[in-house]
């Protein structure tokens, strides 16, 4: 598909980065692997191209702002500074090597170089397992990549709550729980756009269970990288003030994230015992 102008694009649910040529923004794009439902991007990187769909949720938060984290724990993430390696631990003994739980997972995030990495841990059950070689700057999602038990809708691959920490008991920076339901995976509503690449955010989706209004904010703060003041502040994306149940927001004409530009979800509900979920989709573009 050859297009002419943004209406194009858009009709067809695709969004190309360009300069504007003229007056009336008209810029010519060339995609071969283009298509009305986008299915080539869900097989991968599609000429330059990749899609990102982040979801996260909180459990049990009240009248303070808390991030999209599983389990609420921590409550508001407390972004690294510096490149860490991590290690994982169980709540649990059967998430370990040989048991009948989780027994490998799988970090993933941004290196030390900003661009996207991931690691495989070994779990150890209740003991924190061998620390990983690589280090990362920013970690996006864990899931559990092989178990001891063929998984059902009660049976997950994994028994306990696994904490993915900073080695040697550091920080916490996200879960993969086994209460409610066994995931499998983190639920946390954060992302960092990596080097060299731009986000392109589409849509979003906020919901507040037991018909509890809750106030949402999606965050974004651009040069993540600059560790020292004068730092890059945080900026509200936009708020959606008093959802009691769902709401789903699409951009038409999408917010654009340079490269390591952090994006998160946030909460503040009207009572106690609330949760909810935020999720959101991001295209993703090589700056090449």
């Amino acid at each position: 598909m050859t297009s002419q102008n943004i209406g194009d694009l858009e009709r067809n649910k695709f969004w190309l980065t360009g300069g504007v040529v003229d007056s009336n923004c008209r810029q010519q794009f060339s995609i071969s692997c283009q298509s009305p439902y986008l299915y080539p991007l869900s097989d991968g990187p599609c000429n330059g191209f990749t899609f990102v769909n982040k979801f996260g949720r909180v459990l049990n938060y009240g009248t303070s702002i808390v991030d999209a984290n599983d389990l609420g724990t921590p409550a508001v993430y407390a972004w690294p500074t510096s490149e860490v390696t991590l290690e994982a631990i169980s709540s649990s003994g059967d998430d370990a090597a040989a048991g009948d739980g989780a027994r490998t997972i799988v970090v993933q995030g941004l290196g030390e170089d900003w661009e996207e990495v991931e690691a495989t841990i070994t779990m150890a059950g209740l003991s924190a397992s061998t620390a990983t070689t690589q280090k990362f700057n920013r970690i996006h999602r864990a899931y559990v990549a092989t178990c001891g038990t063929y998984g059902s809708t009660t049976a997950g691959p994994n028994i306990g709550n696994i904490t993915i920490r900073t080695e040697s008991a550091g920080a916490t920076h996200i879960y993969v729980s086994a209460a409610t339901a066994p995931t499998g995976q983190s639920l946390v509503s954060r992302y960092t756009i990596p080097a060299n690449k731009t986000g392109y955010l589409t849509h979003a989706n906020f919901t507040a269970a037991g018909n509890k209004l809750s106030d949402f904010y999606l965050f974004k703060r651009e040069n993540a990288d600059t560790v020292v003041a004068p730092f890059s502040a945080k900026r509200v994306i936009e708020t959606f003030n008093g959802v009691g149940s769902y709401l789903a927001r699409q951009w038409h004409i999408p917010i654009r994230l340079p490269e390591k530009t952090d994006i998160w979800g946030s909460v503040i509900g009207a009572g106690t015992a609330s949760d909810a979920s935020v999720a959101f989709d991001i295209l993703l573009a090589n700056n090449t």
